[in-house]
């Protein structure tokens, strides 16, 4: 029975992560579909330390202008070091109806996160594949 549980379990974690996969391509699809490029400026970093870790990383600050009106947004997406630096022109993505959800135009940026639940939702899932086909020899050893 705990054998059963165990490999329901990854089964549905892999599911929810593929959904989540799911929803975060067709989030960036759709705004890629109404998207317009523009340029911005870094201007600053946002600082980004989890609680009791020594580790800091840096999200992107891009300012930009559109239709004369001036917006700022903070990268959700940061790194240690930083990626760009304060000064840097970076090509930037907005909604021309929504520019305050404007991204900048690069790889990570724009598929991380599906990349991420992506590959979590197929190891789930391919976890949840080997314990049905090795359960016996593997998993019954943990589950007795």
């Amino acid at each position: 029975m705990k054998v059963k549980i165990f490999t329901a379990l990854f089964l549905v974690l892999g599911l929810i992560f593929l959904g989540g996969t799911w929803y975060t391509l067709r989030q960036t699809a759709e705004f890629l579909e109404t998207a317009v490029s523009s340029s911005g400026e870094v201007v600053d970093f946002e600082v980004k330390q989890r609680d009791g870790e020594n580790s800091v990383s840096y999200s992107p600050v891009v300012k930009f202008s559109h239709e004369g009106e001036v917006f700022q947004f903070t990268s959700p997406v940061s790194a240690n070091p930083p990626a760009y630096e304060v000064g840097d022109a970076v090509e930037i993505l907005l909604d021309p109806l929504n520019p305050e959800a404007a991204k900048i135009n690069g790889f990570l940026f724009l598929w991380l996160f599906p990349l991420v639940f992506g590959v979590i939702g197929f190891t789930f899932i391919l976890s949840w594949g080997l314990a049905l086909k090795y359960k016996e020899r593997f998993i019954g050893k943990f589950f007795k």
